[in-house]
């Protein structure tokens, strides 16, 4: 039985060559600090091996050893010197072996790189610091030597990059094409040497030994490297849309690499590796995904990129993974206007396709949208940027319904997710606004019209969705109504837009067989009814007068409430929405 057990031929093999390859003098740097490492005197070096970089401060004749204390003395003695010397080290250096003078210089080196370095740069990219780290990123063992490396080497080019952004230099300038040229070459050359290792980055979640812990911080330093790419073409990024962004900095040769990698670090994204502190959790789960558009900005409506980076995508990670993640940060992210409405540029560009269609509503993802646009909203203080994010996710949610079955559509988005309250909205910003927005929102108005006809003639009354869809319309109508006509006057081509608006929406509650003086009475009804009774439904004073008068909520000022526990309840429970809705209509008539 003990021969069934004995190890094969190949696995003596492997065990030999790490615990002695290259040679006696080298071992395997996955043994380093076990007790399995030889001691020896690898991090001795000879006195003519230093002396040559640092002739005015190496007294001593015999061997030097290079250990963290002598190597901080030499780096900030001459920092130029130590650059060149760190090449050495690095081109001396045996492929995957331990090797603790490198080791030890390069944390030296790298460890203030960002502030020591400030001075020194223009110098070290004279002297080659761009064409070296092309080189090391290129060796083919980059990615599977000491983690420690691969980590520090990725920090180092960050911190070079913040560098050039950061000061202004006499003779080095971030706009010169040769420095531009630098950056572009040097993060293309990186994201595609990741992207070919990229398994090497996919540490296990429940491994915790400290070579697993540099990996993962290694994908984590890739990242930061990454968004100051982008942040070094446009540092100052607007809050509002801005059409005079120039998108084709993002385009220049090899670029596919960094958008095929800024995709795989949001689909991989973990906050515990790149948060400090817990207010930036929120912005930076979207931050990267917005990044991925900008390559994508003013491609024409014809041409085949995004359909390819979108092939690229489905057949990487497939379609329901990436909507539940899209979902995750949908829901977990707090962005601003620009950002949300990137990511919605984002969906339409890759994710509007017919694999994706079935499963916008089982990811979640169409809830998530409608929660992000209301949070978004209720930030947002520039008009145009409150109709561009209504009008895009009522574009989203078209597209959807029209390509995907009513119960993976358009049966959701009315029953579930209010896309009639959102199409309410759309029309009293959309008001205030001239072309496109009113030609636009009106599209939506008659799509919705055409599929309530379409209802009304093949089902009757009974049927769930003609019922749900009449519920929502007649929840929205006559306020909506009511908003636009006590809009303050405006320009002839606005009011054009209003008078287009009202038309449709009149047309669209006539479908549905609503009358304008009924729903006028019941909507006056509800709100004057609306003061004797507790809003919440559960409450036994919802039907009947309590003893003590009612608080109002103070968003909207027309629910009113027995005490906070009630309205706490519905506030969780609905009122979120309508409170908002209420609000919406109070602004606008005071506009």
């Amino acid at each position: 039985m003990a021969a069934d057990h004995e190890p094969s031929p190949s696995a003596w093999a492997f065990l030999h060559n790490m615990l002695n390859f290259s040679g006696e003098k080298h071992q395997h740097w996955t043994l380093a600090q076990t007790p399995y490492e030889r001691k020896h005197d690898t991090d001795l070096l000879s006195h003519s091996d230093i002396s040559s970089y640092f002739p005015a401060i190496i007294h001593q004749t015999g061997p030097i050893r290079l250990d963290r204390d002598t190597c901080r003395s030499l780096v900030s003695h001459d920092r130029i010197a130590a650059f060149s010397f760190w090449q050495q080290l690095y081109r001396a250096h045996a492929p995957h072996a331990i090797d603790y003078p490198l080791w030890n210089w390069t944390m030296e080196l790298l460890s203030d790189w960002d502030h020591s370095m400030e001075k020194s740069l223009p110098r070290l990219i004279k002297a080659g610091l761009f064409e070296f780290f092309e080189e090391v990123i290129c060796r083919e063992e980059f990615f599977y030597d000491f983690p420690a490396l691969l980590l520090n080497i990725f920090e180092a080019i960050k911190h070079t990059f913040l560098s050039l952004m950061a000061n202004d230099y006499p003779n080095l300038k971030r706009d010169d094409p040769g420095i531009k040229g630098g950056v572009d070459r040097l993060t293309a050359m990186v994201c595609r040497v990741s992207w070919e290792h990229r398994a090497r980055l996919l540490v296990e979640q429940d491994v915790l030994d400290d070579r697993a812990g540099q990996l993962k911080q290694a994908r984590a330093a890739l990242h930061r490297l990454v968004i100051t790419y982008y942040n070094f073409h446009h540092p100052a990024d607007p809050e509002h849309l801005d059409p005079q962004i120039d998108y084709s900095a993002f385009r220049h040769t090899d670029y596919e690499h960094i958008r095929r990698v800024t995709f795989f670090l949001w689909f991989h994204y973990d906050d515990t590796l790149l948060i400090r502190n817990e207010s930036d959790v929120e912005r930076a789960r979207a931050g990267i995904l917005t990044y991925a558009i900008k390559s994508l900005n003013g491609c024409a409506a014809d041409d085949p990129e995004p359909a390819a980076f979108a092939s690229d995508i489905l057949h990487e990670y497939g379609a329901v993974p990436v909507l539940s993640r899209l979902d995750s940060t949908l829901r977990g992210s707090k962005m601003d206007g620009t950002q949300l409405f990137r990511v919605q540029m984002l969906v339409q560009l890759l994710f509007l396709r017919t694999e994706y269609f079935p499963h916008f509503a089982s990811s979640g993802v169409l809830g998530a949208l409608r929660e992000a646009v209301d949070r978004c909203e209720c930030d947002s203080e520039i008009p145009v940027m409150h109709g561009s994010l209504l009008i895009t996710a009522l574009d989203i949610y078209g597209a959807i319904s029209t390509y995907a079955a009513t119960n993976d559509g358009r049966a959701p988005l009315i029953r579930q997710y209010d896309a009639i309250g959102l199409l309410s909205r759309c029309i009293l910003v959309s008001a205030e606004l001239d072309f496109p927005f009113p030609e636009r929102c009106y599209q939506h108005i008659y799509e919705y019209t055409t599929f309530a006809r379409a209802l009304c003639e093949r089902h009757g009354k009974k049927n769930v969705l003609r019922q749900a869809l009449t519920k929502s319309v007649r929840w929205h109508w006559y306020h909506t109504l009511k908003g636009l006509r006590e809009m303050e006057k405006a320009e002839p081509d606005v009011v054009k837009g209003r008078i287009l608006l009202e038309k449709a929406w009149l047309s669209f509650g006539d479908v549905l067989g609503l009358d304008e003086g009924q729903e006028e009475a019941e909507y006056y009804r509800t709100v004057k009814g609306a003061s004797q009774f507790c809003a919440w439904k559960e409450c036994p004073y919802h039907t009947s007068r309590p003893f003590a008068p009612l608080s109002t909520c103070k968003g909207c000022g027309q629910a009113y409430y027995c005490g906070k526990a009630c309205q706490v309840r519905d506030w969780k429970e609905g009122h979120k929405q309508a409170c908002k809705r209420i609000k919406d209509e109070a602004y606008a008539a005071k506009k």
